[in-house]
């Protein structure tokens, strides 16, 4: 089908590939840093690369947004398909992506106001619900402005977070200081990390071994689903061996009846800054 509006996400928003490509959603690929290559991620890096990249220990992974000029050269290309394109970035708190995006519509001129930037204030298939609401919204006919503004009224509902395996992943990559990771490896315990107005923060700590600590996890952020939208959760994982992820949602299922619950890998990115076994819960509150 052919849209006039289109959709364009980050590579890191660890949506299917299928329904990308079946509901032709616009992808702008972030970079993998390995050694002296730069690699486009999902596209020529997986994320079951970087965990081999990891265990092997030789070499330091660092994840980087596309440039001005990659973000220009884009827009303008994807302009000569649709009239216009809102465009649902990864978190302006979580990386430079959005100030770049921004900078590339100040150097397009009349052409920039065809373009509908929307900070998503999330990562990965948080991200992905507000693709999912856009895609919906696209369908059923609504305008560019009309998609924006309801993605942005909903991204304050969407709730992000993930429990980690290992938060020298996290502190690698800045994304927490050195104190906060020697004090989590010194207690031998579980963090969970979640975003607040598009930050992630440390929210809580579990101790006991990982199956306890996760189910912890899913305990404590689904509680018994009273404010929880429950048409979709997406369950998002790096390197989790099926097994266990079919375990999980039986925990899940237990407690909150989703009418869908997607499970996806994490993207290369995500992986390099979250590490191997994170697990993310990512659903919408209804308020």
């Amino acid at each position: 089908m052919k849209h006039d509006i289109g959709i364009v996400t980050d590579s890191v928003c660890d949506l299917p590939a299928q329904f990308i490509r079946e509901n032709d959603i616009g992808i702008i690929y972030f970079y993998i840093i390995v050694g002296s290559g730069r690699f486009r991620d999902g596209d020529e890096i997986s994320s079951n690369n970087i965990i081999e990249l990891y265990a092997s220990g030789k070499t330091k992974v660092l994840s980087d947004v596309p440039s001005v000029d990659e973000y220009t050269e884009y827009f303008t290309k994807a302009l000569k398909k649709y009239k216009q394109i809102v465009y649902i970035c990864l978190s302006s708190g979580m990386s430079s992506a959005y100030d770049h995006a921004s900078s590339a519509l100040k150097n397009m001129g009349e052409m920039s106001e065809r373009i509908l930037l929307v900070d998503s204030k999330s990562l990965s298939t948080g991200m992905g619900h507000l693709v999912m609401r856009a895609e919906e919204l696209r369908r059923s006919g609504k305008t560019a402005g009309e998609i924006r503004d309801d993605i942005v009224n909903m991204r304050k509902r969407v709730s992000t977070s993930f429990i980690s395996s290992d938060p020298e992943y996290l502190c690698m990559n800045g994304k927490i200081s050195q104190p906060i990771t020697k004090l989590i490896k010194f207690l031998h315990v579980h963090a969970v990390f979640a975003l607040k107005d598009g930050k992630p923060y440390a929210e809580t700590l579990w101790f006991g071994n990982r199956k306890s600590a996760t189910r912890n996890y899913i305990r404590h952020f689904l509680g018994n689903g009273d404010n929880i939208d429950k048409k979709r959760l997406f369950l998002t994982h790096a390197g989790c061996r099926a097994e266990y992820i079919k375990e999980l949602l039986v925990d899940i299922r237990k407690r909150v009846p989703f009418e869908e619950i997607i499970v996806t890998q994490a993207s290369a990115a995500v992986t390099g800054n979250c590490g191997e076994g994170t697990i993310g819960l990512l659903f919408v509150r209804k308020e």
